[in-house]
């Protein structure tokens, strides 16, 4: 299932009940849910305030029941930008002003996390599996 959306605030409420709801459809429940929408919280806020600086643009977000799995694409065609290189615990252990905490978050609550850049897309693909 897909649907595309304006890379905008006014539009994170409608992406993450779009999310969600196919969540609950594919037998996801409670914290797993919980995870889910905190996840791509995270992702599509960053989208929407750092992927666009100075232009309108657009987010596809489509969501694949993989029977134990969930995986939620997100596709965008702002600014280039691989989270998966940014990891500041890998850098250093003391927080400071630079942000990208938010990925740490992102890794431990999806079972994977995959990053591609074709053509002029960013593509990030979240697998969680359903807890037992």
């Amino acid at each position: 299932m897909n649907r595309n959306y304006q890379a905008s605030l006014s539009e994170l409420h409608a992406m993450l009940e779009f999310i969600e709801s196919f969540a609950k459809i594919s037998g996801f429940i409670g914290n797993d849910i919980g995870k889910i929408i905190l996840v791509s919280e995270e992702v599509l806020v960053n989208i929407i305030s750092y992927g666009y600086p100075s232009s309108r643009g657009e987010i596809s977000i489509t969501c694949d029941n993989l029977d134990e799995f969930i995986e939620i694409t997100i596709k965008d065609q702002g600014v280039a930008y691989n989270p998966l290189t940014h990891n500041p615990q890998k850098k250093q252990s003391k927080i400071d002003k630079k942000g990208g905490f938010g990925i740490i978050l992102v890794l431990q609550m999806m079972d994977q996390v995959n990053y591609s850049r074709v053509e002029n897309s960013n593509i990030l693909k979240l697998i969680k599996k359903k807890s037992l």
